[in-house]
């Protein structure tokens, strides 16, 4: 089957520091060639295609999604499905005018749709059960779920680790990186501040306070970093910690999965995904309360997981059985068992 990937144009695929969506599309365009599919990743200029993917480059990074649309909307007809990820979905509106193109909708965050797009199947899918129970009740519709894998061989498993914490996310208020500062210098722990902290964020002065609030000893800001800066942080941290704030829905959770993957585990507020990727008491430890943190972080309970049990966990969460479950997803679709 010819099949179109569609990411988005804040980031290039695969991104060089923080992008999630970006290295999503471009690992499940791998996975699906590796099945056979014939793949075409569509995403903006200066990206690249896994090997045996085809690359349809757009804008350029950071141009609107409806610019790179006007490029590749002619092109939609000549796939037999189309798997698109960008954040506004300018695809519907190809599908809207000739309901014989089949659409898969993948939704990475927080629901930022009001209803459903003007189609008779949107085929939505999320990334947990959790956010698709969320995105299913918000729209009125039927959504469908497949969990995000990662490449294991990018994550080399690391039995040692150091004692210094560690959280990576957006450096915004839903994320609590404020609360992982307050936990570090109320507890006198060493903690590192990851993430993407110029784009994809509601308040561009919050990473400057979160910045002034570190102290280089107990807190160190390192804000956008290499993947390979990010790897190595993330193999010594003495465990991963992860703050969604209510009424935030941490819709899946990448993070937690790569630290996972090279032996780490993550301490994190049950929300969303997270619940879907930790084992509770075996690759990490959930809580409830930001109270119940600080006593595992306190009793040092983290001593009481192996490295080991986090990394067979994240072996449940490969690229490849990612790309199996959409050529499931989009087989159905295929035959008529549209939703």
């Amino acid at each position: 089957m010819k099949v179109a990937i569609i990411s988005s144009t804040a980031i290039e695929s695969p991104p060089s520091t923080y992008g999630g969506l970006e290295w999503i599309c471009y690992l499940r365009a791998r996975g699906l060639a590796e099945l056979g599919e014939d793949v075409t990743l569509i995403a903006t200029k200066g990206s690249h295609a896994p090997e045996g993917v085809n690359l349809l480059e757009t804008v350029d990074v950071g141009r609107s999604e409806e610019e790179a649309y006007k490029i590749y909307k002619d092109k939609l007809k000549e796939f037999d499905i189309i798997i698109d990820d960008s954040w506004q979905k300018w695809s519907y509106m190809a599908k809207a005018e000739d309901d014989k193109i089949k659409i898969m909708g993948v939704t990475h965050s927080q629901c930022p749709y009001t209803r459903p797009p003007p189609v008779r199947y949107p085929n939505f899918v999320a990334v947990s059960n959790a956010h698709a129970q969320y995105m299913s009740n918000k729209l009125g519709i039927l959504v469908r779920f497949v969990h995000n894998g990662v490449d294991l061989d990018q994550y080399p498993f690391q039995e040692e680790k150091g004692e210094r914490y560690l959280t990576v996310n957006r450096i915004m208020t839903e994320k609590g990186i404020h609360v992982f500062v307050d936990l570090m210098r109320r507890l006198r722990v060493k903690g590192d501040i990851v993430g993407e902290d110029r784009h994809l964020i509601t308040d561009l002065t919050y990473p400057t306070r979160i910045q002034n609030a570190c102290d280089g000893l107990l807190c160190r800001y390192w804000g956008r970093v290499t993947n390979e800066q990010k790897l190595k942080l993330l193999q010594n941290a003495k465990a991963l910690i992860c703050l969604p704030q209510w009424p935030y829905i941490e819709v899946f959770g990448l993070s937690a999965l790569e630290a996972l993957a090279v032996g780490t585990p993550v301490i994190t507020l049950r929300s969303g995904g997270l619940a879907e990727i930790v084992e509770d008491g075996i690759s990490g430890i959930i809580c409830d309360t930001t109270e119940q943190m600080e006593e595992v972080i306190k009793e040092d309970k983290m001593r009481d997981l192996n490295p080991q049990d986090c990394r067979k966990r994240a072996e449940q969460f490969t690229y490849k059985a990612m790309a199996e479950k959409y050529l499931s997803l989009y087989t159905d679709i295929l035959s008529g068992k549209e939703w």
